[in-house]
């Protein structure tokens, strides 16, 4: 029986009793030519379109390995080699990894991998986990290609691993949440509007929830929300323009060679951005980006026993000192606190909240607070002085 995916259009295969290999493409795509090679037993199948070169590679665990050049390998064409290599060693490398890593320096090519993901191959006969299945791409467009380890398939002991072809450049997506754009806002309609509303609701917490929404529905219409899911700060109109020339170059053809030096030179630009004057938003534009170096974290030399050696150390005081009797003056205490709020106290409240933080659970930004109007400022003053009698929040 001939192998078949649904969806997928049988591009070539090497049958095999035992073991066998198989290239699948898409229907819409189109195919030049084909090839296969199967020195030493080992098979190498190869599909040639119009700007890129995809390559399947399987080598038996007893064989040697050694590779035979397809007659239709264009290596002015982007490459993309994935396989079972059978080239590695439990502790090091063996003959076959060395001659692998030969193989793969003498075709400019370079290895996707990232230790982080799971081993692509599960022995049950050794019950242990390793990575004979290698992908390897021009060194070019090395920038450009992720791996990725899929979840296992049932009954087969290998994990399907996939090579995915994205700009040089990506932003990280962000989750679509419409925050208030409050430089643009319509204040003196928005505390207007907002007067007029509270003062058919009565200053107590059973209708706390009715002015929230009343402040809401007030500032969906008088301040504009928007979200930018794609935005990088930082960058200049001049990186804007490149950026955006590169993304056209990217989705009309990824593997081009106008396409990958635009973005070699793009990312070189980023590289070389001044941070002197800028350092915030360059460094936030270098942490936006999906190919930024992680930083390393410092590492000190500090035992457990240490810390717990110094902990009981600061906690016995050298010299006990006496108590200290604090008396409290509860007439005076109780005066105070009993007083209800005035007016002024609460505008010097709001004078001091700074802006630019995080709303709270009632989602109100202190933006909104700073521009409430006469009326719900009095609503406001009324509702905590209702609290405060009442002991009820």
């Amino acid at each position: 029986n001939r192998p078949w995916i649904p969806g997928m259009r049988l591009a070539i295969e090497r049958q095999h009793q035992k073991y066998g290999s198989a290239i699948f493409v898409k229907p819409e795509l189109i195919v030049n030519t084909t090839s296969m090679t199967e020195q030493n037993d080992i098979e190498v199948l190869t599909v040639d379109m119009d700007n890129i070169s995809i390559m399947s590679v399987y080598k038996h665990p007893g064989e040697r390995f050694a590779f035979m050049s397809p007659e239709n390998l264009d290596h002015n064409k982007a490459r993309v080699i994935i396989g079972n290599f059978n080239s590695h060693g439990y502790s090091k490398n063996d003959e076959n990894g060395d001659l692998a890593e030969m193989w793969a320096e003498a075709y400019h090519l370079s290895l996707i991998h990232d230790s982080k993901l799971p081993e692509s191959f599960n022995s049950s006969q050794w019950r242990r986990s390793y990575n004979p299945d290698l992908a390897f791409v021009d060194s070019n467009i090395e920038v450009m290609c992720k791996k990725d380890v899929l979840e296992p398939i049932p009954h087969p002991q290998h994990r399907p691993i996939t090579i995915s072809v994205i700009a040089a450049i990506t932003p990280n997506l962000v989750l679509m949440r419409r925050h208030f754009n409050f430089k643009k806002a319509d204040w003196r309609g928005f505390f207007e509007d907002l007067d007029k509303k509270v003062t058919h609701t009565d200053p107590t917490p059973e209708n706390y929830d009715l002015f929230v929404n009343a402040l809401r529905n007030t500032s969906k219409r008088y301040i504009p929300r928007g979200c930018r899911t794609e935005h990088i700060p930082g960058f200049t109109p001049v990186l804007a323009a490149k950026y955006k020339k590169y993304q056209q170059m990217f989705q009309r053809d990824p593997f081009s060679e106008d396409t990958i030096a635009a973005g070699t030179a793009l990312t070189s630009k980023l590289q070389e951005e001044d941070m002197t004057h800028t350092s915030r938003k360059a460094w936030l534009t270098i942490h936006k980006l999906n190919n930024d170096p992680k930083k390393v974290e410092q590492h000190y030399n500090i035992t457990a026993n240490q810390v717990a050696h110094q902990l009981l150390l600061n906690g016995k005081a050298l010299n006990k000192q006496p108590k200290i009797l604090i008396r409290w003056q509860t007439d005076l205490e109780e005066n105070h606190f009993s007083m209800p709020y005035t007016i002024d106290e609460l505008n010097a409240g709001i004078s001091h909240l700074k802006n630019g933080k995080a709303a709270g659970l009632d989602d109100i930004c202190t933006e909104q607070i700073k521009h409430f109007g006469p009326a719900t400022k009095l609503w406001v003053l009324c509702l905590f002085n209702n609290c405060l009698s009442t002991l009820r929040i």
